[in-house]
């Protein structure tokens, strides 16, 4: 009876631009997002990096409620994360990861290039916040 209940909010939450579950971007943005960077001059060729790509995503109460304790994060189908690290270095290699959450917070002190930024749906920009070496 409780599904019965929640079902009408969870097919409100399905048309949103935000939810609790995670989905992975569409390779035709990524493939956009990639002609624009090449132009920022610290990142240059795609081929340099390995390249993640998540939906932004907050801790969240609602997601946990919603989701039943499975997903405790809101994901904004708007915004696009992107961190790319120098391929060649470490375990890093020349690829495209999409939908696979970086720990930004993580602390790494090993010697590699590095971008971050996000990318927004709405506006079709993006924004790169940090560019260069990890050290």
């Amino acid at each position: 009876m409780r599904i019965v209940a929640i079902a009408p909010t969870l097919l409100f939450l399905t048309a949103c631009t935000g939810g609790p579950w995670q989905r992975a971007p569409k390779p035709a943005v990524i493939d956009k997002i990639e002609s624009e960077i090449v132009k920022v001059p610290c990142v240059g060729p795609v081929a340099h990096w390995e390249r993640h790509y998540i939906f932004e995503s907050r801790p969240s109460v609602l997601a946990t409620i919603l989701t039943f304790g499975t997903q405790s994060h809101w994901f904004d189908y708007n915004h696009i994360e992107l961190s790319y690290f120098q391929a060649g270095a470490y375990e890093f290699r020349s690829r495209r990861v999409i939908d696979s959450p970086v720990d930004r917070m993580r602390i790494d002190d090993r010697p590699y290039e590095f971008v971050y930024g996000d990318y927004d749906l709405r506006r079709h920009r993006g924004v790169v916040t940090g560019c260069g070496a990890n050290m």
